[in-house]
């Protein structure tokens, strides 16, 4: 019963930040005059997904260009350490080893990853990033193998490399510990929103007041829109048909 219970709540966490945010896109409402001049945007593609920036500012030593590239190279550092999609990522090749003791990582990802394991204890295993191979067990990870249902046998042989307790961080000199040859990390479900704080942290070091960032339907937003409003955050009704909102 506890293993099924946990193996629930796992299921549950990753689905909600993985699969379903094709149907809980949380999308930003402006003001009913929507001619209105919006404030300088900018939009991508990251971590699978896409990001959203928009913000309110007078001021000409800002450009838009000068923080498109920081957002950038801030998006691609990141995904260069944390990705399990990008084969020769950090994270990736901690994956891929089968060598268990100490990796040395950048102090960023362990950073992250001591994080996670904290939210793991808090959560009592609810939260847990070791989840991986389950993952991918599902369905839900970066495999591009044809998906079929497990059974319960192979569920339980995948429990077996699911756990927080076989992860350890440091931080000097920063490092993973890997206690179990197969122990897989992802970060998905907190990857998006770590992200999402580092862009409010470059619109932070312009001194901009009023800006909403997004990433994957992960939000954070300062202030008001430029239209003087608070901002107002759509969440998506959950089902097939999509733009229908369900809540503001």
């Amino acid at each position: 019963m506890l293993t099924q219970l946990k193996l629930n709540y796992l299921i549950i966490v990753f689905t909600r930040v993985r699969n379903l945010l094709t149907y809980l896109l949380l999308t930003l409402v402006i003001s009913a005059c929507g001619t209105k001049q919006t404030g300088p945007q900018l939009t991508g593609f990251t971590m699978g997904t896409s990001y959203s920036i928009q913000w309110s500012d007078d001021s000409d030593l800002i450009t838009k260009d000068e923080i498109k590239q920081k957002v950038n190279t801030r998006l691609e550092h990141i995904n260069a350490l944390m990705s399990t999609y990008i084969p020769d990522s950090e994270l990736s090749l901690f994956n891929q080893s089968r060598d268990t003791g100490w990796h040395a990582v950048d102090i960023e990802l362990a950073t992250l990853v001591e994080h996670a394991l904290t939210i793991c204890k808090q959560s009592m295993g609810a939260f847990d990033v070791t989840v991986g191979p389950l993952v991918n067990l599902w369905g839900f990870g970066a495999s591009d193998t044809n998906f079929q249902f497990p059974n319960d046998t192979e569920v339980n042989i995948t429990m077996r490399s699911i756990g927080c307790q076989y992860l350890e961080t440091r931080q000097s000199p920063p490092a993973i510990n890997k206690k179990l040859e197969d122990i897989y990390v992802d970060l998905s479900a907190i990857a998006k929103g770590y992200a999402v704080d580092q862009l409010a942290n470059i619109l932070d070091t312009y001194h901009i007041k009023n800006y909403m960032v997004e990433i994957g339907g992960e939000v954070k937003a300062l202030g008001i829109t430029p239209h003087g409003d608070p901002w107002r955050i759509g969440i998506e009704t959950p089902h097939s048909q999509r733009g229908s909102i369900e809540e503001i």
